[in-house]
């Protein structure tokens, strides 16, 4: 069953990683985005780097459960 979410977990940190460097590449733009829907400043201001972190955590997580899975071949349906 694991096998079967990994691709999904790949493309959800892609994505997220992606707009993570763009939300950093223009920060206020997308600060006033996130402020004007109703988000405090320091709040709208830690979601950008922990969106960009945790599609990093997502990413290194997935790719080892795939390592883990070819390695064990138990983790396929």
């Amino acid at each position: 069953m694991s096998m079967s979410v990994i691709p999904v977990a790949i493309m959800t940190a892609a994505t997220w990683i992606r707009y993570g460097i763009q939300a950093m590449g223009d920060y206020g733009t997308y600060v006033k985005a996130l402020v004007d829907s109703g988000l405090g400043q320091s709040l709208a201001e830690k979601l950008i780097y922990i969106g960009f972190a945790g599609g990093i955590l997502l990413l290194i997580v997935s790719c080892c459960q795939l390592y883990f899975g070819f390695k064990n071949k138990d983790l396929f349906i």
